[in-house]
């Protein structure tokens, strides 16, 4: 499994030298080589668009259904990659975080 990380962060280095938001992605707490390469690939809007078009993007954004004629573009279907890495990354970082204190 470390030799599959370490392919990945060497693949990921080369790709930094002409995306920048590779290193941008990579300084984020929690977020390791196969959260970079599932964020990079699959949303290569990053950085590009605002945070409001990329949650509907993934589909994540609470979006209201309205009966009737519907406007609604078909989804990229980049959702569940997405949101399983992002899930896994949240779970790691918030494991680093230190102890809540009680009074």
């Amino acid at each position: 499994m470390k030799s599959v990380d370490s392919w990945i962060s060497k693949a990921l280095d080369e790709q930094a030298k002409t995306n920048p938001s590779i290193d941008v992605i990579r300084s984020v707490p929690g977020v390791g080589p196969v959260m970079t390469a599932t964020l990079v690939a699959e949303l290569p809007e990053l950085g590009t668009i605002s945070r409001t078009k990329i949650a509907k993007l993934v589909g994540v954004a609470p979006m209201i259904k309205q009966s009737g004629k519907s406007e609604e573009r078909p989804k990229r279907g980049v959702g569940l990659a997405v949101v399983a890495a992002a899930f896994a990354g949240f779970s790691i970082w918030q494991r680093s975080l230190p102890p809540k204190r009680t009074m």
